[in-house]
């Protein structure tokens, strides 16, 4: 009856998993469909719980540009009464104001543990660090792990038993090791060389992402237009100026990152790391596109610009 009360108010994109727990891989199907999935749940103990094992069921399907977010109904609603009593447009702001992953995940360990204590915080490394090692490695799993730290007050050291290590990227010894993704590189030049912001072109190709398309871009936005306001900004200054920025941590690891090359091969590394970024967009938006005849216009327009990339990007290889 919920998904259907929820159909008959406009919400299509609806399912429900009819009284059993969700599974992996009917959280892989749902990707396949969408690239964020809201869970709706009681806000009671049992739906706390049903909460907890899909969210166990997300995590390892958590790919580059995939979000999840947790809704908890008042006690006594369910979608059905919820979306009758107060109608469509309540609802709707009560999925937008749903509880990120990240959130639900860190209440929960939070609200068991004594953070006041060097006990109770390690008591959180212990039960919430398996849960983060199960996520694909990338940006979010990166900032997920930082998040730890900073509530823990400890540096995390290297992989965990049973799991695999991270392949060298040719750092130096005893910095921390990371994929080197196309995010990852275009923030670690910005962080070492904000100079570098005046070579990252329109910021408007941007416009509206989210961390639910790109982990991570959010972060590379507002860090462009913190540079872009400051065009004499040192490293060392950008990092007293975020100390008590969220993402602090993670970008202090780029901050320290290897980055070979002269200056000139610095230089076009990260513009091929933007555009890299600004082509990543461009598949996202190819591939929302529903009805290739009536979107041709757009269809033509997003094809064209994915050419130019790629011919920007070829034409820079070695």
């Amino acid at each position: 009856m919920d998904v259907v009360a929820l159909a008959q108010f406009g919400f299509k994109n609806v399912v429900a998993t009819s009284g059993t727990a969700t599974t992996d891989i009917q959280v892989e199907i749902l990707f396949r469909a969408a690239d964020t999935i809201v869970f709706c749940f009681d806000g009671d103990k049992a739906g706390r719980k049903a909460a907890w094992r899909a969210l166990e069921a997300t995590l390892p399907k958590l790919r580059e540009g995939l979000q999840a977010k947790f809704l908890f109904l008042p006690d006594g609603e369910d979608p059905d009464s919820m979306v009758r009593k107060h109608g469509e447009t309540v609802f709707a702001q009560h999925i937008e104001s749903a509880s990120s992953l990240s959130e639900f995940f860190f209440d929960h360990f939070s609200a068991e543990t004594n953070l006041g204590s060097l006990d109770g915080r390690a008591r959180l490394v212990q039960q919430a660090l398996p849960y983060i090692e199960s996520v694909p490695a990338g940006v979010f799993k990166d900032m997920m792990k930082a998040r730890l730290e900073s509530l823990a007050q400890h540096r995390l050291q290297g992989p965990q038993p049973g799991r695999p290590k991270m392949p060298d990227t040719g750092g130096s010894r005893g910095k921390p090791v990371q994929k080197r993704t196309s995010m990852r590189v275009a923030l670690a030049h910005l962080v070492q060389n904000p100079s570098l912001v005046t070579t990252v072109g329109d910021i408007g190709d941007f416009a509206g992402l989210g961390n639910d398309e790109i982990h991570g871009v959010e972060i590379f936005i507002e860090l462009v237009d913190f540079c872009a306001q400051r065009p004499n900004i040192t490293s060392a200054q950008l990092m007293e100026l975020w100390h008590d920025h969220p993402a602090l941590a993670h970008l202090q690891k780029l901050a320290v990152w290897d980055l070979p090359g002269e200056e000139e091969q610095q230089l076009q590394e990260f513009i091929d790391a933007v555009n890299r970024i600004r082509l990543n967009r461009v598949e996202i938006l190819l591939s929302k596109l529903t009805n290739i005849i009536e979107q041709r216009v757009e269809y033509r327009a997003l094809q064209q610009r994915r050419q130019d990339l790629k011919k920007q990007l070829d034409g820079n290889q070695p």
